[in-house]
């Protein structure tokens, strides 16, 4: 399937392997909005008008925030016999998240690379796949409806099987056919138990019922085409894939995010949303926020924002070219010819951790 821009114009036609000159083309035109449209602050990451109100919680808190709230509701709340205020506790949450994604785009988008958290991996999956979905969503110039769809969707997709996603998580071995027939059903008992909770919204429903559906009808458990499916189950799907890929290159430190995103471009485009490619692409840009490059002095840098130029994104030097730490971190302007990127490193390189608050405040820990 060709990927265009929002003008129609042809950015990638289908079946051509992408190059790195055309994954900076799909960024650079692919992204929907601008800091001016978005109302942003000047000189600002933040995605609000100048002067609102802003938290001073740091982002990290912020997220280990949403896992617990997220698993307080998947382990108590629904267990409750006398359940009531499903549906206004998880919009409540969504909420919460896009307004923190507002507030600080690059932080929030370095937690899914990141965050390490004494949460479980299905809380941690789901609420960064809503916050992917959410910046996918305000990059595409989607309606707040869209947008609440897809998140409390992500934030409740695999509500009926957490328990086995986590046992999964830990298993070094393949998945047993029983257990892979019970993920293949995962879509439609996760629907059955938000009905049960009461939840009425017929798009919610139906976004949990083909997140799992691929446009060239591979996908679970209807098997439906492009045409057939939901436009939020498309990117909610695209979100999905990508966060678990980005979760397993970190664990294995083999792949670079880059990598990653070049990865769906080359083998899954024909079966993705063509609209949530680009989308997830314009929104992680070349060098996703908390990913690793290497620079053309040798060293190793943070990206912390890719706000303005994708391809010369604000990074922060952490290592020498020979592995020393350096104290405290440096600023670098990847414009500069000194200090362009050479390549980008695997995720988990050097057993790096970043601690968004720190690394943006240009301390490291």
């Amino acid at each position: 399937m060709d990927i265009v821009d929002r003008h129609g114009g042809l950015l990638l036609k289908a079946g051509t392997i992408l190059s790195d000159r055309a994954l900076s083309l799909i960024v650079g035109r692919g992204v929907l909005w601008s800091d001016s449209e978005a109302g942003a602050a000047e000189n600002s990451d933040s995605l609000l008008p100048a002067g609102s109100v802003k938290s001073d919680k740091p982002v990290a808190a912020l997220y280990l925030e949403f896992c617990e709230q997220l698993d307080w509701i998947c382990r108590d709340l629904i267990h409750r016999p006398d359940v009531t205020g499903f549906e206004k506790v998880l919009h409540d949450l969504a909420e919460r998240i896009h307004q923190t994604y507002l507030r600080h785009p690059s932080q929030l988008v370095a937690q899914i690379l990141h965050a390490e958290v004494a949460q479980r991996f299905s809380v941690r999956q789901q609420i960064n796949c809503c916050i992917l979905v959410a910046a996918m969503s305000l990059v595409s110039g989607k309606s707040t409806q869209f947008r609440k769809v897809c998140q409390v969707a992500a934030l409740s997709m695999n509500i009926s099987m957490m328990d086995v996603q986590d046992k999964l998580e830990q298993l070094p071995v393949a998945i047993p056919d029983a257990v892979a027939e019970l993920l293949r059903t995962h879509p439609k008992r996760s629907a059955m138990v938000l009905k049960g909770l009461g939840v009425e919204d017929f798009d919610w429903i139906e976004t949990v019922l083909q997140h799992h559906e691929r446009y060239d009808g591979s996908g679970y458990p209807f098997g439906l085409k492009a045409g057939r499916i939901r436009a939020e189950a498309g990117y909610l799907y695209v979100a999905d894939l990508l966060v678990a890929r980005l979760r397993t290159a970190a664990k294995r430190s083999d792949k670079d995010p880059k990598a990653v995103i070049k990865q769906l471009y080359d083998t899954d485009r024909a079966s993705l949303e063509p609209n949530a490619l680009l989308a997830a692409t314009s929104v992680l840009g070349v060098y996703p926020p908390g990913s690793f490059v290497r620079l053309l002095n040798g060293e190793i840098a943070a990206v912390t924002s890719t706000r303005g130029n994708q391809l010369t994104p604000k990074v922060l030097s952490l290592l020498t070219g020979t592995g020393k730490p350096i104290s405290p971190p440096v600023w670098r302007d990847t414009a500069a010819s000194e200090f362009a990127i050479n390549a980008p490193l695997p995720l988990g390189v050097y057993g790096l951790k970043i601690i968004p608050e720190s690394a943006w405040s240009g301390e490291m820990c």
